[in-house]
């Protein structure tokens, strides 16, 4: 009697019903459960048929199901022999093909992506069905999120793997930002990174008018009055970067300009009355040549000293833009000084030396000082202020002085007088 076999293989919690004379299984499905629709009395035995150790029979030997354990890959014959309730017997059998699973491994370029960007992950290999952890079916996929990703593969045989398990790491992107100073055309405005990043930051690049610049700040001098565009771009020691791109309005600097008037109308003497001419100024900042200064816009200055000065006028507008302007002053003080009319060089301290006093002298350019007896012969002089004459063997008498000095605006001024030493 001949013997159908019909063979259920269970490959996971799935079965498959086969009747035909082989059959492919994985050999992960290392236990099989083979069967037929025998009848009822009959008495089965089981055998397998193998050059090697492929296959080996479990149990459910002298039924109409068996349990085979496969041991490696290859061929055998699983051989059925069956004798009914009435003695008749009939033999059946089935050639197994027991394959290897598909071995399959993904890889990516890099295992570290930045925020909002993706990696594409692929098989090493073609397979006939895929399945990805992210439920894609697709050969290859992006990922695009910080996690796990693997790969379940089916082979033409319906032999199934599953791959190696990478893991994609997130990075956080910087936040680019930059804030500046100073936007007045001709003078430098100053650039300042104020980026954050979760990371070290690799490379700080800014680029104006096709300029590229590196590092957390740099100064630039705009030459127009214009809108310009400045790119910041931020890069992270992980390659994640972002950029900002600001619009900067130059602007025109301001024109410093003042006048000023004494109220002498003949001379200039020690007031000054300065009138500031600006416009749309908000920071006035003076310098009167003397060490002096003074923040209010129209100030008065007195002066100390005859001279020429320097007065500088620096003015800012609302743009913090600058400008100044400098105007020389020349102050002319009347020529006050105290000379006496009589010495003692007696060594007692009081009145022993003689000579010019004031102010005036502290500044002259040059100072010619000298003293002559009655008879025009000149028995002293001095070029040095703090020089006076001490009477050296000079007896009492009158005596007569010079007094010629160019002061600090370059006027000569010749002054002569008469003086008693008394003994």
């Amino acid at each position: 009697m001949n013997i159908r076999l019909l063979i259920l293989v269970f490959m996971f919690s799935f079965g498959k019903l086969f009747s035909e004379d082989s059959v492919i299984v994985c050999i992960d499905d290392s236990i099989h459960n083979f069967y037929l629709n025998g009848s009822f009395g009959s008495n089965y035995n089981w055998e397998i048929e193998s050059s090697s150790n492929i296959a080996s029979l479990i149990s459910g030997n002298g039924t109409d199901e068996i349990i085979v354990k496969f041991n490696s890959i290859g061929f055998f014959k699983l051989i059925v022999d069956e004798i009914d309730i009435n003695g008749c017997s009939g033999s059946d059998s089935i050639i197994i093909d027991v394959r290897e699973n598909p071995f399959v491994t993904i890889s990516s370029n890099s295992y570290e992506i930045c925020e909002g960007d993706s990696l594409k992950i692929t098989l090493d290999s073609m397979f006939s069905e895929v399945l990805w952890s992210t439920g894609s079916m697709e050969e290859s996929i992006y990922a695009t999120i910080e996690g796990d990703y693997y790969a379940q593969v089916t082979d033409k045989f319906g032999c199934r793997s599953n791959s190696n398990t990478i893991f994609i790491k997130d990075y956080e992107n910087p936040v680019a930002d930059f804030t500046y100073y100073g936007n007045c055309i001709n003078n430098p405005t100053i650039f300042q990174n104020n980026s954050s990043s979760t990371d070290s930051t690799q490379s700080i690049e800014w680029i104006v008018q096709s300029n590229t610049f590196y590092g957390q700040s740099f100064e630039y001098i705009f030459e127009s009055s214009q809108q310009f565009d400045v790119k910041l771009l931020i890069t992270t020691n992980k390659g994640c970067t972002d950029s900002l791109v600001k619009f900067i309005n130059i602007d025109l600097n301001p024109i410093a300009e003042y006048s000023f008037y004494t109220s002498n109308s003949i001379d200039y003497d020690s007031i000054v009355f300065f009138t500031n001419l600006s416009e749309n100024i908000i920071s006035y900042k003076w310098s009167f040549g003397d060490s002096s200064f003074s923040n209010l816009e129209n100030p008065v200055h007195i002066y100390q000293k005859s001279g020429v000065f320097n007065v500088q006028l620096t003015v800012s507008d609302s743009n913090l833009c600058i400008d100044s302007v400098i105007e020389q002053i020349a102050i002319k003080l009347n020529f006050n000084f105290y000379i006496p009319n009589s010495f003692t060089p007696n060594g007692n301290l009081v009145n022993d030396s003689f000579g010019p006093v004031g102010d005036i002298f502290r500044n002259c350019r040059r100072y010619k000082f000298s003293v002559y007896n009655r008879w025009g012969e000149r028995i002293f002089y001095s070029n040095n202020i703090a020089k006076k004459w001490e009477g050296e063997n000079a007896q009492a008498g009158l005596y007569l002085w010079s007094l010629e000095i160019e002061d600090s605006v370059g006027e000569i001024i010749k002054r002569n007088g008469e003086v008693n030493l008394y003994r």
